[in-house]
């Protein structure tokens, strides 16, 4: 740390403080496997006598007035790594993961003096997030939000040191194991006490998935999470459903805004039948087995004459999407340029069977 961080004054040496325990306690999670967030005894006890414990450390508030020791301070800089990785549905922070959270300020180190102080360090933290992501990204969202919940302002709230988000977002996990039948989903824009919610899930056998809450036929009235304890049966895997949240009089007036998240069913066991036209599309050793109909088509790809799939797209060399449909009939092949193009064929839940390079002859 000292590479980056001097450990001179006295603002200074909190902030030295606090990035060691964050960085101690991922190498920390490493060897463990898993973050406890205790770093160095696992013992609550002594964790408690130590400051060594980032998610309910001792001091939570980076400009406390009656903490002047510099670890008792630092202890802040390590919540707020902890409230990043983690999130916090109440106060509208979105969890970013651990390995991401210290990328960020790892990243944010490299343009400070040796002497920096925590705002320098909000401030770069903030200026990397919004470069890599974007000003309404997650990881943008959850680093202001987090600074200000330890009293270090960023200049950006609006109302009682909130960071107003733009629009509602959905944070959670975008895939879930059907032997495991839980995910959780949870607003993570910041809105106001007034906010109405309204989950509405989209899909096959949605009707049937259980939710914490209780579910309305597919919708769920009211929460700011969406907490599924039991999805149902399917006749094979995986399976793709879509999670839309309407929120009602977002942030604190008329405006309605709307977010959707698709969330894929897996079977991660592997012991429950797959797609069944998954299943049925192979690519054949033959050569020179057309795609096309025509004879003259100046495309060729080696596909089995009986592959089955509900859309394909086509793009080209530089990515560009010039086709998309449920079959290449209406394809003007003659109409494009000499060179590469990629075929790629989905089945009906939109997952990608295969992707092709087709050259033109």
């Amino acid at each position: 740390m000292n590479k980056f961080i001097d450990y001179k004054s006295w603002g200074n040496r909190a902030l030295h403080e606090g990035l060691s325990d964050i960085i101690g306690n991922y190498i920390e999670s490493l060897f463990q496997k898993n973050n406890d967030w205790i770093m160095g005894d696992d013992n609550p006890v002594n964790a408690a006598v130590y400051d060594r414990d980032l998610k309910t450390p001792a001091v939570n508030c980076f400009t406390t007035p009656s903490e002047s020791q510099p670890h008792r301070r630092g202890l802040a800089i390590g919540y707020m790594h902890y409230l990043v990785s983690e999130g916090n549905s109440a106060k509208g922070i979105p969890a970013i993961g651990t390995k991401k959270s210290l990328d960020i300020i790892l990243e944010s180190l490299t343009f400070l003096k040796k002497d920096a102080t925590a705002k320098e360090l909000m401030e770069a933290t903030l200026s990397v997030a919004e470069k890599k992501f974007g000003r309404c990204s997650n990881e943008y969202l959850a680093f202001a939000r987090a600074w200000e919940l330890i009293c270090i302002p960023t200049g950006q709230a609006k109302e009682n040191g909130k960071v107003v988000g733009y629009y509602v977002k959905i944070c959670g996990q975008d895939e879930v194991c059907e032997e495991l039948g839980q995910i959780n989903l949870c607003s993570c824009s910041q809105v106001y006490t007034t906010t109405k919610f309204r989950w509405n899930l989209l899909g096959d056998k949605t009707t049937e998935i259980k939710t914490k809450k209780g579910l309305v036929g597919n919708s769920q009235d009211g929460g700011d999470c969406l907490n599924i304890i039991s999805f149902p049966k399917y006749s094979y895997y995986p399976q793709t459903i879509t999670i839309e949240l309407l929120a009602l009089g977002l942030n604190g007036n008329v405006k309605n805004s709307i977010a959707s998240k698709k969330i894929t069913i897996k079977d991660c066991s592997g012991n429950d039948p797959k797609n069944p036209c998954a299943a049925e599309f192979k690519i054949s050793d033959k050569i020179n087995d057309t795609l096309f109909d025509k004879k003259d088509a100046p495309y060729s790809i080696n596909l089995n004459k009986d592959v089955l799939f509900s859309k394909v797209k086509i793009y080209d060399l530089m990515g560009k999407l010039i086709y998309q449909g449920a079959n290449t009939d209406n394809f003007d092949y003659n109409r494009e340029a000499n060179g590469l193009l990629i075929f790629v064929f989905y089945d009906e839940n939109g997952i990608v069977l295969e992707a092709k390079k087709v050259y033109k002859q």
